[in-house]
């Protein structure tokens, strides 16, 4: 019989979260579509304010249903009011 030799291998995984926190209220911007000045929320945060899911809230942005700006950021920045029109009827 070979001499066999037991390993015992540990690992440990770590997990970093960012968290925004907005101090002020939503920006303001100026909604093209909505020819009008708007509060625009997070993908987050108008996911929160829908209930509606992530990918549902995207599709509708895809669509036109919902209207949007990318921020410098890379974030994506709904119409409050469109989304008021649209999923809170």
């Amino acid at each position: 019989m070979k001499n066999s030799k037991k390993f015992s291998i540990t690992t440990e995984s770590r997990e970093i979260y960012v968290v925004h926190n907005m101090k002020d209220a939503p920006p303001c911007l100026r909604c093209e579509e909505c020819d009008d000045t708007s509060e625009f929320l997070t993908l987050d945060e108008a996911v929160f304010v829908t209930g509606i899911s992530t990918m549902d809230i995207v599709s509708k942005v895809g669509s036109g249903q919902l209207h949007s700006v990318d921020a410098t950021s890379g974030h994506l920045l709904i119409c409050r009011r469109s989304l008021q029109e649209e999923c809170l009827g």
